[in-house]
């Protein structure tokens, strides 16, 4: 008889990324892989995670560099970046959520006030820091 947590593993493998479990960590890469390859851009997504993601261009302007803004990518280095945004989505979901967890209870005394939003789990996108 399955238990509660793997029935709640099971019911959201089509639609996120496997938990990661050390004792299957070779099963979990293939799955990983798999799930990567089957998203849009699934090469672009893969290869982030295995070389790196990418390398924000330069460009100089009046004399002083700076890195480009995300409007002023080709074509190729937008699809690129996104899919390094996606590939470090995908890896966060696959972690438990104690890791989450540790990394709140880590943060300076300062943070307090943003960690409590997070962990109310409010619409952090409207809350006004002044509110805090």
């Amino acid at each position: 008889m399955a238990s509660l947590v793997d029935k709640a593993i099971l019911s959201g493998a089509d639609n996120r990324p496997p938990m990661l479990e050390k004792d299957m960590y070779d099963s979990w890469k293939s799955r990983m892989e798999l799930y990567m390859l089957n998203r849009p851009h699934g090469r672009m997504i893969l290869e982030s995670v295995k070389q790196g993601p990418l390398i924000w261009p330069s460009v100089e302007v009046e004399g002083v560099t700076r890195l480009k803004k995300y409007s002023e990518l080709s074509a190729v280095e937008a699809i690129q970046g996104d899919c390094d945004v996606k590939a470090t989505n995908i890896i966060l979901q696959g972690l438990p959520p104690e890791v989450n967890t540790k990394f709140l209870n880590a943060l300076p005394s300062e943070w307090s006030k943003f960690v409590t939003d997070v962990k109310l789990v409010r619409d952090l996108h409207t809350t006004n820091v002044d509110q805090l």
